[in-house]
């Protein structure tokens, strides 16, 4: 029997809730959600810019009506991909962006980390 990772389980949820295509880029933040893409339904997408790979997410939802997914490492993986999250906000654009986050105990020295809700 193999152990479900919580990547695992984030796939395996927005699979359920009809998901089936994931844009992203990878970095430190998200590499364990896309390294769970390979063997899974789920098809991963690669962006070579996080604005790029929320534009990718925007653009499928408008083109299949289905929510737009994509996932984004933490820090400026979130700020350079804010653009492209606010023209699918002001067109109202279905979108799930998924972010990886610097862990609690190393944000004080992390060069990434950035307070994503204030953001």
């Amino acid at each position: 029997m193999s152990t479900q990772t919580g990547s695992d389980r984030v796939l395996d949820v927005l699979a359920a809730e009809g998901t089936t295509t994931l844009f992203g880029l990878i970095g430190e933040g998200n590499t364990h959600l896309i390294d769970a893409t390979n063997g899974h339904a789920l098809d991963f997408e690669y962006a070579r810019h996080e604005q790029a790979a929320v534009t990718m997410a925007d653009g499928y939802a408008r083109v299949t009506d289905e929510v737009g997914v994509c996932t984004l490492t933490h820090g400026p993986g979130v700020t350079n991909g804010a653009t492209g999250l606010a023209a699918a906000d002001r067109d109202n654009v279905p979108l799930v962006v998924v972010i990886g986050d610097t862990a609690f105990a190393g944000r004080e020295t992390s060069l990434q980390y950035l307070d994503h809700q204030t953001f």
